[in-house]
């Protein structure tokens, strides 16, 4: 019986220090359709959750997050040359001109808001906006608000990848 409980104690800490250390030998990032599949061998993908804005997963292996970066200017602000007034707070802030607010849309006959952030826009007209996991690889509207303008929609669904780029400056 004490063999059996000296077996027993040494396997229960061989388990819990084995249980806080990984060997991560190889993995990969698959995208099938809109299917995207990340994977780590030696650890298995635990969770992803979404609390507003923000994205985490537990775990080493993290999902590919998309990146997007908006070029667009505000009539009233802009001065010639690519450059809007700084106006939010010029003196703390000279290079933004002021809050808008980025969402992404589907392409349905009657479109849902499925993502909404409010962001900075550059005195240079460039917003960069970090988007969340769950919109890589799909096709969406982009809908532009600001508070004393009228609001923008793209003309087409913007299919979204791990980096992007949309410039309303330029239809």
């Amino acid at each position: 019986m004490k063999k059996l409980l000296l077996f027993l104690s040494i396997m229960s800490s061989t388990f819990q220090l084995s249980a806080q250390s990984v060997l991560a030998c190889a993995g990969n990032n698959q995208i099938s359709g809109a299917l995207q599949q990340s994977y780590t061998l030696g650890e298995s993908f635990i969770s992803e959750n979404m609390t507003g804005a923000t994205v985490s997963s537990q775990g080493f292996q993290q999902p590919e997050i998309p990146q997007f970066i908006l070029r667009m200017f505000i009539q009233g602000f802009y001065l010639g040359g690519g450059l809007m007034n700084a106006v939010a707070d010029p003196i703390n802030f000279p290079n933004v001109t002021d809050t808008i607010s980025f969402s992404l849309m589907t392409n349905e006959l009657i479109p849902i808001e499925v993502y909404q952030k409010k962001v900075l826009l550059n005195t240079n007209g460039f917003s960069n906006i970090t988007l969340p996991a769950f919109v890589y690889s799909h096709n969406y509207y982009l809908k532009i608000k600001h508070r004393n303008s009228i609001e923008t929609w793209s003309k087409l669904p913007v299919q979204l990848k791990t980096f992007n780029n949309f410039d309303f400056t330029k239809l």
